[in-house]
C-alpha cells in the first residue's frame, strides 16, 4: 500500500514543487494552478460523461416502452399457448400473429404441423392439407405433397361429369406478385376410376407451332410446351403422380381429307374435333372465358382456343371461335391469338 502511495504522492509533489518554484515559492498558487491542470485535462472525458448521460435519458423512454412491450409479449404468449392448448387455435394463433415475432411465429407453425400429422393418421387428408398451407416446418413440404394423391383420391371420387374440380395451379389473374390461381377443371369423362378433365377456361395463348410449316399434333412445339413448361408450371410432384400417360388418337378432321400424323404418348393434351364434338353437346358449352393471363399475351378479347386436329392443310390447326363454333378450316399454325384448354385423364388409382 505504502509503495502505490509513493508511486502517486512522489510525482505530484514534484509537479507542485515545480510550480512552486514558478509563483516565487507560493504553495497555494502552486496548490490552484495543479487543480487547473488536472481540471484541464480531465475535461474531455467529463464532455463524454455528460453526453452519454443525455442520450441515457433520450432514449430512456424508448427503453422503458420496450420493457413494458416484452413483458406484455411474455405474458400474451403464455395466454395465446392456453388457448391452443384448450383447442381454441383461431384465438390462439390471432395473439401469436399479434405478437409477432419469430418465437411467436414458429409457435403457430408447430402447433399447426403436430395438429395435421394426427390429420393424418385419422385420414383425414383435407384437414391436414389445409393446416400445412403455407407452413414451413420440419418436413411440411414433403408431408403436404404425399398426402395430395390421398386427398385428390377422396375428392374426386363423388365427381360426375360436368362437375368442376380444382387441381394444380397456373397464373392467370396477370399478377404475378399474387402467386399462382388454382386450376378449376371441367370433368368431361368418367372411365375405369379415372376422370378426363379439360381446364374451365383458356389458360395461355400459344403457337400451335413456332415455324410456319407443315405439322401435325405429334411433331407441333404446342405439345412439347404443354408436356413439359405447362406441366412443370401447374403441378406439384404429388400432383404429377395422378396425371396419367395416355395414348392420344390421331383423330382425322372430318371435314377435310388432311393427314393427322400418329397418335401419340402424352399427358397433357388438346382435344380433337371428334372429341370436342363428343363432350360438348353445342356451341354455348364449347365456349369458355379468357384468363387475363392468356389476355396478357396476346390473345384477342374474343379469342378462341386450339383443337389438336389438322384444319383443311398440315400448315393450319383447327380452333373454336369465341362463340364455341368449331372452325374446321382452321388458322395458320402461327396463327398468334389462339389460346390453350389443357386436357388430361387423371388416375383415382395412382
Amino acid at each position: 500500500m505504502q509503495a502505490l502511495f509513493n508511486i502517486i504522492n512522489i510525482p505530484f509533489g514534484w509537479v507542485l514543487e515545480f510550480l512552486s518554484g514558478i509563483f516565487g515559492g507560493n504553495f497555494a498558487a502552486a496548490v490552484f494552478a495543479f487543480t487547473l491542470i488536472i481540471n484541464l485535462i480531465l475535461i474531455p472525458l467529463s464532455i463524454k460523461s455528460q453526453k452519454s448521460s443525455v442520450q441515457q435519458m433520450r432514449i430512456k423512454p424508448k427503453l422503458d416502452e420496450l420493457k413494458k412491450k416484452y413483458g406484455d409479449d411474455k405474458q400474451k404468449y403464455s395466454e395465446a399457448m392456453g388457448m391452443i392448448d384448450a383447442g381454441d387455435y383461431g384465438s390462439g394463433y390471432a395473439a401469436l400473429e399479434e405478437i409477432g415475432s419469430k418465437k411467436a411465429l414458429t409457435a403457430i407453425a408447430a402447433s399447426k404441423y403436430d395438429r395435421a400429422m394426427e390429420r393424418i393418421d385419422a385420414q383425414d387428408y383435407e384437414t391436414a392439407l389445409a393446416l400445412l398451407d403455407g407452413v414451413e416446418y420440419k418436413d411440411s413440404e414433403e408431408k403436404r405433397e404425399s398426402i395430395k394423391p390421398n386427398y385428390y383420391r377422396e375428392a374426386f371420387a363423388k365427381a360426375v361429369v360436368g362437375d368442376s374440380i380444382a387441381y394444380g395451379s397456373y397464373e392467370q389473374d396477370g399478377r404475378t406478385s399474387n402467386g399462382k390461381e388454382g386450376i378449376e377443371w371441367l370433368v368431361l369423362a368418367k372411365k375405369d376410376n379415372k376422370l378426363l378433365v379439360i381446364s374451365q377456361c383458356a389458360l395461355d395463348c400459344q403457337l400451335f407451332n413456332t415455324k410456319y410449316e407443315n405439322v401435325t399434333w405429334e411433331n407441333c412445339t404446342l405439345r412439347e410446351w404443354l408436356n413439359e413448361d405447362f406441366f412443370n408450371a401447374a403441378f406439384s410432384e404429388g400432383e404429377k403422380t395422378m396425371i396419367h400417360m395416355v395414348t392420344v388418337s390421331a383423330d382425322k378432321n372430318p371435314y377435310y381429307h388432311t393427314s393427322p400424323g400418329n397418335a401419340t404418348q402424352d399427358k397433357v393434351f388438346l382435344l380433337s374435333i371428334t372429341e370436342a364434338n363428343r363432350y360438348f353437346k353445342s356451341d354455348e358449352a364449347r365456349a369458355c372465358v379468357l384468363t387475363s393471363y392468356a389476355k396478357k399475351n396476346g390473345a384477342y378479347t374474343k379469342g378462341g382456343w386450339r383443337l389438336r386436329s389438322p384444319g383443311h392443310s398440315q400448315d393450319v390447326a383447327v380452333s373454336v371461335n369465341y362463340g364455341g363454333n368449331i372452325d374446321s378450316y382452321g388458322d395458320a399454325v402461327i396463327f398468334n391469338s389462339n389460346c390453350v384448354r389443357p386436357a388430361m385423364w387423371i388416375d383415382l388409382s395412382a
